[in-house]
Order: structure tokens, then C-alpha cells, then sequence
């Protein structure tokens, strides 16, 4: 039982951390990102946490193949690991 709560805490303290990043803050104010996450139905995908069906949703996989944010993701990436 304690287990769902342990993996919320870890989860939000992720969540906090990302939100104080910098590179993080300029990746999710990006236009495209922006768009992607005001779209209502990536929104319900999101939610229902099927990561299969958010990689195939047209949006999503158009911003993958977005230079641009494929360096922003890399340096995202990249910065964690440090």
C-alpha cells in the first residue's frame, strides 16, 4: 500500500526539480511544445498514460522529428545525467 505513495513522493520530487531547471522552463514554453500540450486529445492520452498511443499521436511524432527539439530534448537529457 505504501509503495503507490513512495512512488507519488519520487515522482513529484522529479517533478520539482524539472520545474526549477532552466532548459526544462525553455523546452515546455516552446510554441511547439505548447501547442502539443493544449491539444485536447494528446491531453486525454497524456492522462491515460499509454505511452504507445502519445508517441503515435501525429503531433507528437511531428515534434520528434523536430531538430530543433530533438537538440532541446538532448541537452534535457544530458544535463540530468551530470
Amino acid at each position: 500500500m505504501f509503495d503507490k505513495f513512495k512512488s507519488m513522493g519520487e515522482q513529484l520530487k522529479l517533478m520539482q526539480r524539472l520545474m526549477q531547471d532552466k532548459k526544462f522552463q525553455a523546452f515546455l514554453m516552446n510554441p511547439k511544445v505548447q501547442e502539443l500540450l493544449r491539444d485536447p486529445e494528446f491531453q486525454a492520452i497524456a492522462q491515460s498514460k499509454d505511452i504507445e498511443k502519445m508517441k503515435s499521436h501525429p503531433k507528437f511524432a511531428a515534434m520528434m522529428k523536430d531538430p530543433e527539439l530533438l537538440q532541446a530534448i538532448q541537452q534535457l537529457v544530458m544535463g540530468s545525467s551530470k
